[in-house]
């Protein structure tokens, strides 16, 4: 079996409680979503056309505003730069995309939600594959119970709404 030497077993890094709980949740709500919006598997391509789709529905657009708020703020006391090379795009322009609507507060509700969308994508992604950044989890912790209330709030309005092809 192959084994890392220049990393810990992940035994003997500490993850908190509550980043566990967290984690737990949006693994959960992530699955959910991948199923009700994307035909059971996420395609960043379908990326455009799921956040037109949930922009057009009008119910959610208090909850869309009021998690876009809160993800710019915290955002914004962040380095836009270490947050989309944290999250590792596999495309260049998707990394460009995303810091452009992160960087513009006058972004339109398509591109706000694709931002959203793509960032949770991203970090289920590697949670799940690759490198695992297991040192950063506990900071993340705040992130994860962001994108948590999103993703209960977009089922519970959409009551998983779910776009026909």
């Amino acid at each position: 079996m192959y084994y890392n030497t220049n990393r810990p077993f992940l035994s003997s890094i500490y993850i908190e409680n509550d980043t566990i709980t967290e984690l737990g949740c949006f693994s959960i709500l992530w699955g959910r979503i991948e199923y009700c919006f994307f035909e059971n598997f996420f395609k960043v391509d379908n990326l455009d056309d799921i956040s037109t789709e949930l922009c057009n529905n009008t119910n959610l657009t208090e909850c869309h505003d009021k998690i876009i708020k809160i993800l710019y703020d915290w955002s914004t006391n962040k380095n836009i730069v270490e947050i989309v090379s944290r999250l590792r795009p596999q495309k260049n322009v998707h990394g460009t995309k995303l810091s452009s609507i992160l960087g513009n507060s006058n972004a339109n509700n398509e591109d706000k939600m694709w931002a959203v969308l793509f960032i949770c994508s991203r970090i289920r992604n590697n949670m799940f594959h690759g490198e695992k950044d297991e040192y950063q989890l506990n900071r993340q912790k705040e992130l994860f119970a962001i994108i948590n209330d999103f993703l209960c709030e977009l089922l519970k309005i959409t009551q998983c709404y779910h776009i026909k092809k």
